[in-house]
């Protein structure tokens, strides 16, 4: 596999496409923060903090899992015939895509959160910058964007169309877990279960934002993310090693 694995980290490395996405994905987030810095006149940190850890725009956070999960599958699952046929497993064509992937959009959010991070710090006043909260905000809504990424990857790797992929994704991490806590409250149901719910989850981080209180990490989205993510990837992968190429 660490020969495997090298090889997709040079073709990566080796994509203009990459790059692309890398500064595309980037600048489009930075603009997004500019502009939102030039119409809000009071520099008010939550309304800033908001828009600065991709809390505002999960849904982007997503689409742009989908684009890097094709960039690392796309086509070359067309060749897996050729890979398969020189003795790599299939678990370490499965590994290594995914790490690479994984491996990708970390730096890709890493690099945002920086750098909307010091336009915000250059915005607001030391008064009324939060950094505690920014990175506490920034640290609950990652695990879930990496499970929707593992999702998105499963799907790729599988050969699920992107355009299903993505629906799929948007609806269960934009509002699925409300829409079953509005349709079971019509029949008198309170199945807490739901509260669990990606959506749910990504809403409470949000009110993190606008709590004027003192605030310290909820860990309930990592258990809720380590658990969506084992599924995904245990099930995707033993669907890839008996699926036939």
């Amino acid at each position: 596999m660490k020969n495997y694995l090298k090889s997709e980290i040079y073709n990566i490395l080796h994509k203009k496409s990459f790059y692309i996405f890398l500064g595309g994905a980037w600048i489009l987030v930075n603009l997004a923060l500019l502009s939102i810095t030039s119409i809000i006149k009071d520099p008010n940190q939550r309304q800033f903090q908001y828009y600065g850890t991709f809390l505002a725009t999960p849904i982007l956070a997503i689409i742009f899992a989908v684009l890097l999960s094709g960039l690392v599958t796309g086509k070359e699952l067309k060749i897996l015939k050729n890979s398969v046929a020189y003795g790599i497993s299939r678990k370490d064509i499965f590994w290594a895509k995914y790490i690479v992937a994984l491996s990708s959009f970390i730096l890709i959010y890493l690099l945002i959160l920086i750098s909307t991070t010091l336009i915000i710090m250059s915005v607001a006043t030391s008064a009324n910058f939060d950094l505690k909260l920014q990175i506490i905000a920034a640290l609950e809504i990652l695990p879930l964007l990496i499970s929707a990424l593992t999702i998105v990857y499963c799907m790729n790797i599988l050969g699920v169309n992107e355009i299903y992929t993505l629906i799929i994704v948007l609806v269960f991490y934009g509002g699925f877990g409300k829409a079953l806590i509005k349709l079971s409250s019509l029949f008198d149901f309170n199945v807490k279960i739901f509260n669990f719910f990606p959506d749910i989850l990504i809403s409470n981080i949000q009110n993190l934002m606008e709590s004027s209180k003192s605030v310290s990490y909820d860990y309930g989205a990592l258990w809720v993310s380590v658990l969506i993510i084992v599924i995904a990837l245990t099930l995707s992968l033993k669907i890839f090693e008996r699926k036939d190429i």
